[in-house]
């Protein structure tokens, strides 16, 4: 199973929630995390799905954990620690 973060956004209330979810494909893990469709209803692609939820005053974005990690440098998520060089003092 593959490691999904699904974002969806209701544009009516504005609420935006993401969650983990672990599917076989990045359609399955939103229909799983929908949860709209009886099993004869379901999208048969992901084009179809957003078509739907954009239909239905919402927005959805699917990310897979493990190849956006490997995109970064380093090959993860890193902390950073950020300086400034500055004259300026508070006073």
């Amino acid at each position: 199973m593959r490691k999904f973060v699904i974002a969806f956004m209701n544009v009516n209330t504005a609420e935006l929630t993401q969650e983990i979810v672990e599917a076989k494909t990045e359609l399955d893990a939103c229909i799983s995390y929908l949860n709209w469709w009886e099993l004869d209803e379901k999208p048969k692609d992901m084009d179809e799905l957003i078509d739907q939820v954009i239909n239905s005053d919402c927005d959805i974005h699917v990310l897979e954990l493990k190849r956006e990690l490997t995109k970064r440098p380093g090959g993860g998520l890193q902390n950073q620690t950020v300086g400034f060089d500055s004259q300026v003092r508070v006073q």
